[in-house]
């Protein structure tokens, strides 16, 4: 079985709760951030690999 997550900008978020107020995400195939939780991106461990960042300022939430 595949998961899928959600990419969550710490560094553009101001809340990091999940799915609450001020949190932002990452867009599909990493093109840009929205406040929009139904527009975030989906992505499997592998892609998740494949992203960059500094100093923990994105982390995945699984989607269930």
């Amino acid at each position: 079985m595949t998961h899928l997550y959600r990419i969550i900008c710490r560094k553009r978020s101001t809340e990091i709760e999940w799915e609450g107020d001020g949190v932002v995400y990452w867009k599909p195939n990493r093109a840009g951030y929205t406040d929009y939780i139904r527009e975030a991106g989906l992505y499997t461990a592998l892609e998740l690999d494949d992203c960059a960042g500094n100093g923990f300022d994105w982390f995945a939430e699984r989607v269930k």
